[in-house]
């Protein structure tokens, strides 16, 4: 089964193509994740490239997702989360067919992660023969290519003679001096911490090392829209590399005169650390003094114009580039037994978690701090027992039937009594009881009228007044006792804690988006939108630099301010306090915001009353949210939230 393998990424080809020069045909590869029939995920990478190769060695097209615009054609991804997320295909057209020579092709996949973890990496996977070509009027090479994985299934093919490289240089130091004559040095002899790499302007073969300047004065080395690789290999030991991203150069003048790029001037190229061919048998590769090198550069990225054309131009010099790549099909071997190594990824996702959880815990303590506040308001509940005090003004209104004594004045019957001749007096004694029984009903119609209840009304204020509506509370007066009236409460009124969440907007760029609107304050569970407002927004893409102002209607500055910033890649929010350097953070105050408290001192009026913007640096470094991740229908753009806390 014809495949290749690079670390725990392989790439497989189900049928061989054959094609007649001047024909199209459609290529498809399959890409896979540890192990076969595990497919990858494609649209997870932020870019895949695949480079053909003919017999004779030479890079002569590029397939890529995204479209390098000018410098590839384009590569077509499966479906995600489907049985086809990890097929690949690209067409070759019948122009282009019409180009190769003949005998054996061979397809190199590139594919680079931005947000791996712990840092971004590439895949160069090596070179794989993916079919042969015939009927072309360009003669084919002799050997049987650079690749990996031959046309029959058997055994992989390694690169021959007459494709070694024509570039060469000795090693003359490893600790970062200038080279001897026709000399290389790098600052340290571990690939791993290599960060320099100093060319002499002319190579052991006496020929100027033009491949390299021309790729390092015309493409833009460290451009974030193309980027390349350049690959060490040790000439006498080619299945020895390391692979190096280029972020920058610098020109060396070594003549007294003239300009700094003669023939024996030297060539400084910055790099940072990717990947070296290693073995579990032998001893770790590294740089020696006396060592015979060369090297191959590989463009990769994503879109870009005039600078990505001509780099085509710069790879498709010498054949020794291919020859490197048939080498690294070596370490696809390897790769096989590596896969064990996807225990190591579990102990990722511990990580992150542990983080997550302290995070959560500094958000409860600030919410517990208000819920004191409110025990005052609890106070009011005693109140209630003044309800008892109604029971005795019911007492009262039994006294007033006292009235019904004045109902006795009918004694009248009194008169009655003026007739007593005694005996007969008696009498009269039995009717006036039962006369007087009656006016006493009378005094019943007295308690009805009894308006002296009402003089106890300020009882009342003992307990909870009457009234109010839904979210109102009651609040004092003034310093009298049980003086207390229902208010409805204001984000400005100092009482407990208020709390704030806004919402920054990120684009796949991660620039903050411009406009106000585009960074609503949200509407949450414990959490306020009145009284709260963006104000401006600030946004320089090209220094990468944002700022954003707020204002709130409250009674003192904010006592803290909480981020959450997603990380697209793992979806997970990295907490922490909002912590910037001196100025980047600040309270928009100005002169009337002062007042001077003698000897040179001046106090804000801020206390009691705060309106003034406040504005925030808002780049990635402080706030800390993640790069976008994904393509297509699956991009996810970063975001953060801000917690104001009063």
């Amino acid at each position: 089964m014809p495949y290749v393998a690079k670390d725990d990424i392989m790439a497989f080809i189900g049928t061989n193509i054959s094609v007649t020069a001047g024909n199209a045909t459609n290529v498809e590869l399959i890409l896979y994740k540890d192990y076969i029939n595990n497919q990858l995920n494609a649209a997870d990478a932020d870019s895949i490239t695949v480079s053909i190769y003919n017999s004779l060695g030479q890079k002569m097209y590029q397939y890529s997702n995204p479209v390098i615009s000018g410098v590839t054609d384009y590569l077509t991804l499966g479906q995600p989360a489907s049985n086809t997320q990890g097929h690949i295909s690209f067409d070759i057209t019948a122009a282009q067919s019409n180009n190769l020579a003949n005998g054996t092709i061979y397809a190199q996949v590139t594919i680079t992660y931005s947000n791996y973890y712990p840092s971004a990496k590439t895949y160069v996977l090596p070179q794989l023969a993916i079919g042969t070509i015939s009927g072309s009027s360009i003669s084919g090479g002799s050997g049987s290519g650079s690749g990996s994985g031959s046309l029959s299934g058997g055994s992989s093919s390694t690169a021959s003679a007459s494709n070694s490289a024509y570039i060469r240089y000795n090693v003359s130091a490893v600790d970062g001096v200038y080279p001897s004559l026709k000399s290389v040095t790098f600052n340290s002899p571990d690939p791993t911490l290599v960060t320099s790499i100093k060319f002499y302007n002319l190579d052991q073969n006496n020929v100027r090392n033009v491949l390299l300047e021309n790729y390092l004065s015309k493409r833009d080395p460290g451009s974030l829209s193309l980027g390349a690789t350049i690959t060490i290999v040790d000439v006498d030991n080619p299945e020895r590399y390391a692979i190096y991203e280029i972020t920058g150069y610098s020109r060396i003048n070594a003549e007294i005169g003239g300009g700094d790029d003669n023939d024996n001037d030297y060539t400084e190229v910055f790099v940072t650390y990717e990947d070296n061919s290693y073995s579990p048998v032998e001893s770790p590769y590294t740089f020696t003094v006396g060592q015979t090198i060369t090297y191959e550069i590989d463009a990769y990225g994503g879109s870009g114009s005039g600078s990505g054309t001509s780099g085509i131009d710069g790879l498709a010099g010498a054949d020794g580039t291919s020859g490197i790549d048939g080498l690294a099909g070596a370490d696809g071997t390897s790769g096989i037994d590596g896969l064990a190594g996807a225990d190591g990824t579990s102990g990722i996702d511990g990580l992150a978690g542990v983080d997550g959880t302290s995070g959560i815990d500094g958000l409860a303590g600030a919410d517990g701090t208000s819920g004191s506040s409110g025990i005052d308001g609890l106070a009011g509940v005693d109140g209630t027992s003044g309800s008892s005090g109604i029971d005795g003004l019911a007492g009262a209104d039994g006294t007033s039937g006292s009235s019904g004594i004045d109902g006795t004045s009918g004694s009248s019957g009194i008169d009655g009594l003026a007739g007593a001749d005694g005996t007969s007096g008696i009498d009269g004694l039995a009717g006036a009881d039962g006369t007087s029984g009656i006016d006493g009903t009378s005094g019943v119609d007295g308690l009805a009228g009894a308006a002296g209840t009402s003089g106890t009304s300020g009882e009342d204020g003992i307990g909870i007044p009457s009234g109010g509506t839904s979210g109102q509370v009651l609040s004092k007066v003034d310093s009298n006792p049980y003086n207390t009236q229902w208010i409805t409460p204001t984000a400005g009124s100092g009482s407990g804690s208020n709390k704030y969440l806004l919402r920054l907007n990120y684009d796949a760029s991660e620039d903050l988006i411009p406009g106000t609107s585009s960074h609503p304050f949200i509407t949450a569970d414990g959490f306020l939108t009145d009284n709260a407002t963006v104000t401006t927004v600030n946004v320089d893409t090209s220094n990468k630099i944002y700022s954003i102002s707020v204002q709130f209607n409250e009674s003192h500055p904010p006592t803290g301010i909480q981020v959450m910033a997603w990380q697209p890649s793992s979806y997970k929010y990295e907490i922490h306090p909002y912590r910037v350097d001196a100025a980047d953070c600040k309270i928009d105050s100005v002169a009337g915001n002062f007042i001077n408290a003698g000897s040179g001192q001046w106090t804000p009026n801020f206390f009691g009353s705060f309106t003034s913007t406040i504005t925030l640096d808002v780049r990635q470094v402080f706030i800390k949210y993640g790069n976008s991740a994904g393509i297509g229908a699956s991009t996810r753009n970063a975001h953060a939230y801000l917690m104001f806390i009063f």
